[in-house]
C-alpha cells in the first residue's frame, strides 16, 4: 500500500484554492498582479523614468526580503535593452543607527544625489513624513510595501503598491491570495507589468524567470505564507537557485551540503537567509546587497566569506543571550506554577538589538508559545521588541490589542517589532497574557502535539524512498504550507545520545522483527519538551511498552550523501497488549 500524500493535503489542508494539483509547477499563467491598487500607475511612472534617462532610486528594509527586494529591482533595470544602460542607485538603512522604514534624512539625500524617482521595497506604508518630505522636495516615491497598513493614514505618494492595504479588495479567491506576497514578490509584480508595458511600446525584454532565485529567499526568509502563488514561484525560484549564474549566488552557495534531489526552503531558512541577514543585525547591510548585486565572480567570493565570518560572530552573540533569556523565563514558569508559559516575554537593556528576532524565533521552539524579546534603543530613552508567532496564531491581530503601550509597531501574522517606554512592560505581559489564554480556548495554541491535530497515521513498513520523494514532491514547506505530520507506531529504541544536554538523536527499529529497517531520528530540546522518561530508562523498560513518534519525515545531507531522519515532534508511550 503506497501511503497518499496528497489526499492527507486535501483533507486536511485549506490553502490550495485554484491549484489543480498539490505538485504544480505550472507558471503559464501569472497570478493577476494587476489587481493591486497603483500598480499600473506605478509601472507607467517607472517607464517614464527609464525613457528619460533618470536616475532611480531602490530603497529597501535591511533584511533578507529587503535586500533581495533591492537586488531583484537592480538586476531587472539594468539588464533591460534599451537604448541606453538605466541609472539605478540602491540604499538601504542601518538598523542601529537610522532603523527601519523609510526616513526623512533618507529622502533628502536621494534628493541631493538627483535621484528623479525614489522606490521602497518591504518598506514605507507608515513612512508619513518622509512621505511628505518627498512632496517638498518635488521626489518622486512610489511606495512598494506588504506590511499591514497600520498608520493613522496612508502616506500620500505617487503610487501606492501593498497587497495589504486599507482600501485593497480582490475580485476572485485567485486574487485574495496576493495578500500574502512578501516585500520582493510586490517588486516581482511591478516588474511583470513594467515589462509587459515596455513589450507594448516594443521593446525587447528578457524573460523575468532567472529572477525566480530573489524571489524564493526573499519569500522564504520573511516568513510570508506558502498559499498557491507563492508555492509555485518558490518551487521555480529554488530549482534555479542550484543552477543560477549570478555570482553572489554562487558563492551563497558554495561548501554548502544540501540535497538537490531533496530541495527545501531549509536550504534558504536554515543557511542562506541568515548569512545574508547577519550583516545587518550586526552593523549595516550593504554588502549582503552588493554581494547579490555584483558581477565579479571573485568579488563576490571575498563578500561571502566575509558574511560567513560575520554570522559566526552573530552565532556566538545569539547563543549567549538565548540562554540568559533561558534562564529568565524558565525562571518566571517554576514561580508562576504552570507546566507551559502562554507566551514568553524576556528583556534585558543589554542584549544586542540584531539579533533578538532570532531568539524569540528560538524561545518560541523552546517553549512552544509566542515569543517577545526586548532591549534597550540606542538612545536609551525606550525599549524595543523583535516578536514572533507559535502555531496558527496571529500575531500582529494579538499585538494590535495593546498598541496603546507601543510608539511604534508593525509586522505582519508571523512576525512583528515594536518600540515602548520601559514602564509600560508589566501592563503588556499582562494583558498579552490574558490575550493568548483566552485565544488558546478557541484556537489550537496548545504546546504538545494533541490528537486532534491531524497527522497521517503510518505503518513502519511504509517508511522508505517512495515516501520521502512523495513529500517532498509536494514541498517547499513552510508558513501556510506545513510538512505533512506523520504517526508512526510499534517503534523501539535501539540506541540514544544526548547532544548539547537538551536534544536527543535516537537510532529507531519496528517492533516487528521481519522489518529490519533502521530510522535515525532526533529530538529538538526533548528535556524541556517532553514529559516523559529519560531516555535511559525508556530504552530499559522496553519490554513493558512500545513506543509510538508524531513528526515528519525529512532528508539530511552529510558528506554529500543523503539519508532519511524522522524530527520528532511528540514521543508517546504504549502500553504493550
Amino acid at each position: 500500500m503506497m501511503i497518499n500524500i496528497e489526499n492527507w493535503f486535501r483533507e486536511h489542508h485549506v490553502t490550495f484554492t485554484n491549484l489543480p494539483t498539490l505538485s504544480s509547477w505550472d507558471l503559464k499563467s501569472l497570478p493577476p498582479f494587476k489587481q493591486l491598487l497603483d500598480i499600473e500607475k506605478a509601472a507607467d511612472i517607472i517607464l517614464q523614468n527609464l525613457e528619460s534617462n533618470s536616475l532611480i532610486g531602490i530603497f529597501g528594509d535591511y533584511d533578507v526580503d529587503g535586500t533581495t527586494s533591492c537586488a531583484l529591482f537592480y538586476h531587472f533595470f539594468t539588464q533591460l535593452k534599451l537604448p541606453h544602460t538605466p541609472l539605478i542607485k540602491c540604499y538601504q538603512p542601518g538598523r542601529f543607527k537610522e532603523g527601519y522604514g523609510l526616513h526623512v534624512h533618507s529622502v533628502e539625500l536621494a534628493k541631493s544625489e538627483n535621484v528623479s524617482l525614489l522606490i521602497t521595497v518591504d518598506c514605507g506604508i507608515t513612512s508619513i513624513e518622509a512621505a511628505k518630505r518627498a512632496q517638498e522636495l518635488h521626489l518622486d516615491l512610489i511606495i512598494s510595501d506588504h506590511h499591514q497598513d497600520a498608520a493613522p493614514e496612508m502616506p500620500i505618494v505617487n503610487a501606492l503598491v501593498n497587497p495589504n492595504r486599507r482600501d485593497q479588495t480582490y475580485q476572485t479567491a485567485e486574487a485574495e491570495q496576493l495578500r500574502c506576497l512578501a516585500g520582493v514578490g510586490v517588486a516581482f509584480a511591478i516588474c511583470v507589468i513594467v515589462r509587459e508595458k515596455l513589450i507594448q511600446k516594443n521593446y525587447s525584454c528578457d524573460s523575468l524567470y532567472k529572477l525566480l532565485p530573489f524571489y524564493a529567499l526573499g519569500t522564504i526568509s520573511d516568513l510570508a505564507t506558502l498559499n498557491s502563488m507563492n508555492l509555485r514561484l518558490v518551487r521555480h525560484g529554488l530549482k534555479l537557485l542550484t543552477e543560477t549564474t549570478y555570482p553572489g549566488l554562487v558563492a551563497l552557495l558554495d561548501g554548502k551540503e544540501f540535497s538537490k534531489k531533496y530541495l527545501d526552503s531549509d536550504l534558504i531558512g536554515f543557511h542562506l537567509g541568515p548569512l545574508l541577514n547577519a550583516k545587518g543585525r550586526m552593523d549595516h547591510p550593504e554588502l549582503a546587497l552588493e554581494l547579490l548585486t555584483t558581477l565579479d565572480p571573485e568579488r563576490a567570493k571575498n563578500l561571502a566569506y566575509h558574511l560567513f565570518e560575520v554570522n559566526q560572530k552573530r552565532k556566538e552573540t545569539q547563543i549567549k543571550i538565548l540562554n540568559e533569556a533561558k534562564i529568565e523565563l524558565t525562571r518566571e514558569l517554576n514561580l508562576s506554577g504552570e507546566k507551559t508559559l502562554p507566551i514568553a516575554i524576556a528583556y534585558n537593556p543589554k542584549w544586542h538589538e540584531g539579533v533578538i528576532g532570532i531568539v524569540a524565533a528560538k524561545l518560541v521552539d523552546f517553549f512552544q508559545c509566542p515569543a517577545l524579546v526586548f532591549t534597550k534603543t540606542e538612545d536609551g530613552n525606550f525599549i524595543k521588541a523583535s516578536a514572533r508567532t507559535f502555531k496558527n496564531l496571529d500575531l500582529f491581530e494579538l499585538l494590535k490589542t495593546t498598541e496603546d503601550l507601543f510608539e511604534k509597531f508593525g509586522g505582519h501574522r508571523a512576525a512583528a517589532g515594536m518600540t515602548m517606554k520601559e514602564e509600560n512592560l508589566f501592563e503588556l505581559k499582562t494583558r498579552l497574557k490574558s490575550k493568548v489564554l483566552e485565544q488558546a480556548r478557541i484556537a489550537d495554541l496548545s504546546p504538545k502535539v494533541e490528537d486532534k491535530i491531524p497527522y497521517l497515521q503510518i505503518p513502519f513498513s511504509e517508511i522508505n524512498e517512495a515516501l520521502l520523494e512523495n513529500i517532498y514532491q509536494h514541498g517547499p514547506y513552510g508558513q501556510g504550507h506545513p510538512m505533512p505530520l506523520l504517526k508512526i507506531q510499534q517503534c523501539k529504541i535501539i540506541k540514544y545520545s544526548i547532544l548539547k544536554d537538551e536534544h536527543v538523536k535516537w537510532t529507531i527499529m519496528d517492533t516487528n522483527p521481519t522489518n529490519q529497517t533502521v530510522l535515525n531520528a532526533l529530538s529538538f530540546y526533548y528535556f524541556s519538551k517532553n514529559q516523559v522518561l529519560h531516555p535511559e530508562e525508556l530504552v530499559r523498560s522496553q519490554a513493558n511498552f512500545s513506543i509510538s513518534l508524531i513528526g515528519h519525515l525529512k532528508v539530511n545531507t552529510f558528506r554529500k550523501k543523503d539519508f532519511m531522519q524522522f524530527l520528532i515532534n511528540d514521543l508517546r508511550i504504549n502500553p504493550k497488549l
